[in-house]
């Protein structure tokens, strides 16, 4: 991951191996022609996939991150910013 990332990663208060995992599969989506999709839906395969790998590391995501991470996600990627809905902050 590079430096910019990283901070940007930092900044948003979000693991940089999670929103790696995140971005990933978002992107493998976005590549497949899938321009919506659930932010939770990617969470919980990440979930499911550490559970169930032999390696024993395990992601930790919070359910309150998934916005963090779809933040991120848009301002990193802001040609697929599109691809996941958010609320407006307050």
């Amino acid at each position: 991951m590079s430096d910019s990332r990283q901070a940007a990663c930092n900044q948003f208060g979000v693991s940089a191996s999670v929103y790696a995992a995140f971005e990933n599969r978002a992107m493998r989506l976005w590549n497949k022609g899938k321009r919506h999709y659930g932010a939770k839906a990617i969470i919980e395969v990440l979930r499911y996939e550490t559970a169930i790998s032999d390696d024993d590391k395990e992601l930790k995501i919070n359910n309150n991150a998934t916005s963090k991470i779809v933040r991120l996600f848009q301002s990193l990627n802001p040609n697929q910013a599109t691809m996941f809905k958010t609320r407006e902050r307050a």
